[in-house]
């Protein structure tokens, strides 16, 4: 049975909104209702997948349900038009079960010579389609009540991707040279990752997986509170001062 990794926030908006996911035989995050009503359309390789009810409660950033064989959507073929979201077809998926915690990084490829993948072009087609479809639907921070409890899902589908860039700025900034300008440009990025960052949690648009202990995030805010106690000298440039440039 083949594998394949997907970003848990936009899989979560793939559930909610009906969107695509990619592959003949695929993975969708945790578990589901094994025995209850899962919607599904096999449209040209591609299964779309909305399910009523969700729960979000396995460790790690990235999690995956596999599901065997494509026997059971071989029906549910349909023709669409590129781009557009399928018109839902009700079936069971009769196996699913949740396979071991997969680390978000291994989704995020990134290389010192393409760049990072949100500006590269290495962004699998169907995460712009999904994110196009979210945007579609209306940005929840600009909700005008304000949350009472974290969101179920993280309301920015490039959060974790943004996280690693951030993650990479700090890596990159830690063992830099003496180039100020270089220098400047990592901390204006970093600085503008935890400014936004921040805002969400504030606002509570983040999934409480993302606070979780030794998640991604947490691991990358207290190595930057470490590395801002250590940034005194050896030229790094400080956060205020990149900020004025």
């Amino acid at each position: 049975m083949e594998e394949y990794r997907f970003e848990k926030n936009e899989i979560q908006a793939s559930f909610m909104m009906s969107t695509p996911l990619w592959s003949e035989s695929w993975s969708l995050c945790n578990a589901a209702d094994c025995v209850g009503n899962i919607q599904i359309q096999h449209v040209a390789g591609i299964m779309y997948v909305a399910l009523p009810k969700v729960e979000m409660n396995q460790p790690g950033n990235l999690v995956g349900v596999e599901v065997a064989g494509d026997g059971l959507f071989a029906a549910l073929s349909s023709s669409l038009l590129s781009g557009e979201p399928p018109f839902m077809v009700n079936d069971v998926i009769l196996e699913l079960f949740v396979s071991t915690g997969l680390l978000i990084q291994s989704q995020y490829t990134y290389s010192r010579t393409t760049g990072h993948y949100m500006k590269s072009g290495n962004r699998p087609k169907r995460y712009e389609v999904i994110d196009k479809w979210w945007k579609a639907r209306g940005e929840p921070h600009k909700e005008k009540r304000a949350r009472t409890r974290y969101a179920s899902t993280t309301q920015d589908t490039w959060f974790w991707a943004k996280l690693e860039e951030a993650k990479e700025c700090l890596d990159d900034l830690t063992c830099e040279s003496s180039d100020a300008q270089k220098q400047t440009l990592l901390w204006k990025k970093i600085y503008e990752f935890e400014r936004y960052s921040a805002t969400l949690v504030k606002m509570k648009e983040v999934s409480k997986d993302v606070l979780a202990t030794n998640s991604s995030y947490t691991v990358w805010v207290e190595k930057l509170r470490e590395f801002n106690k250590l940034k005194v000298s050896n030229g790094v440039v400080d956060k205020s001062d990149a900020m004025e440039t």
